[in-house]
């Protein structure tokens, strides 16, 4: 008997979960990111940062705009929703082009550091380092980066390396669209593989430990391929490339068993391609992989191939979710603990 199948019929929460709405958050246009900490949480919305109360959802400041000048951001082109922050103790540090900002958890500015060219999208990982994501070429081939760099944001050793999804010639490969995730916590560093695999090193770049997580196969049918190619067809920063790559996309035979993961409460939260219809599979691991328990949550998606930003917390799903009539946004809040103690039996759906 496989692994996978041994994985699912230990693991309990056979349940769906269905969001609860907290509250309606104006003054959003197209969020992008959001992140929580024990009081509040925040949300980037193109090159704004606005932070809420965990408790009652007020906004206590929003600051931020378009520009080169202090407290202002510029966003690139992969990142042109919004920019991208992290959040350490007591600070909120914002990356945008060429730079790295820093803010009191209060949205005071404390000051800046130019990065330069060396990478993009830093998190602190202790020790006045940083990790960060960059981009390389060896023997025509594109790579797509992650390093350590130190407190000015100097290259340091390699943590991963895998192929980009853009490369000057031979096949695409449709998954590798969406760069590597890397999350951060207690100064460890998570890094997924594209062998579903998630590798853990600590703040100097030693490796400590690899996540082997066994998962059911899902075959990809070729319907879903075809709604890929129209994908990409249609969606904006995307089909202006379509004709240079609709004959050069490919597929392998089975989703990926990770889509996203998060580090959180000691966790290791892993969305993948798993549906219920509207409902999406997370799998809890302990941190160092061992499974917990796994169930279907109500999941917000954009699209095909993007969902609503969403974040985890003290086993909490935060989602931001446009409503019906696409004048709000609204805060979306799921207890993922998977209380429930039936096993999990029931066959999902393949994205459809």
């Amino acid at each position: 008997m496989k692994k996978s199948i041994v994985l699912i019929s230990v693991l309990i929460g056979a349940t769906v979960l269905f969001g609860a709405k907290a509250a309606v958050l104006d003054g959003l246009k197209r969020p992008f990111f959001i992140k929580v900490d024990e009081n509040r949480f925040y949300i980037t919305d193109g090159p704004t940062v606005s932070i809420y109360s965990l408790k009652d959802h007020t906004l206590i400041n929003r600051f931020g705009k378009e520009g080169e000048g202090p407290q202002e951001f510029k966003l690139d082109n992969r990142n042109a929703r919004g920019v991208m922050i992290a959040l350490t103790e007591d600070k909120i540090v914002v990356n945008s082009v060429g730079r790295v900002s820093f803010f009191t958890k209060d949205g005071k500015y404390l000051g800046e550091k130019q990065t330069g060219g060396s990478g993009t999208r830093f998190q602190p990982v202790g020790d006045g380092k940083y990790v960060g994501e960059g981009f390389g070429n060896e023997n025509n081939i594109n790579y797509s980066l992650r390093h350590l760099y130190d407190p000015d944001f100097k290259r340091g050793p390699e943590l991963y390396k895998r192929e980009s999804f853009f490369q000057p010639k031979g096949a695409l490969n449709a998954f590798y669209f969406f760069s590597p995730i890397v999350e951060v916590y207690q100064s460890k560093i998570f890094i997924n593989g594209v062998d579903n695999q998630v590798y853990v090193f600590d703040n100097t770049g030693k490796k400590l430990y690899t996540i082997t997580f066994e998962h059911e196969k899902i075959k990809i049918a070729d319907e879903y391929k075809e709604r890929v190619h129209e994908w990409h067809k249609t969606y904006p920063e995307m089909r202006r490339f379509y004709d240079m790559i609709k004959d050069r996309l490919t597929f392998p035979a089975y989703f990926p068993g990770i889509r996203m993961f998060n580090v959180a409460d000691g966790k290791v939260y892993i969305l993948t391609y798993k549906k219920k219809g509207k409902n999406s599979e997370f799998v809890v691991l302990d941190i160092k992989g061992n499974p917990l328990k796994r169930g279907f949550v109500h999941f917000a998606e954009r699209d095909l191939r993007t969902f609503a930003p969403y974040t985890i917390k003290n086993g909490k799903l935060y989602q931001l979710v446009e409503t019906d009539d696409n004048e709000a946004w609204e805060l979306h809040i799921t207890d993922i603990s998977f209380t429930a103690k039936s096993r999990f039996t029931s066959k999902s759906n393949p994205p459809q």
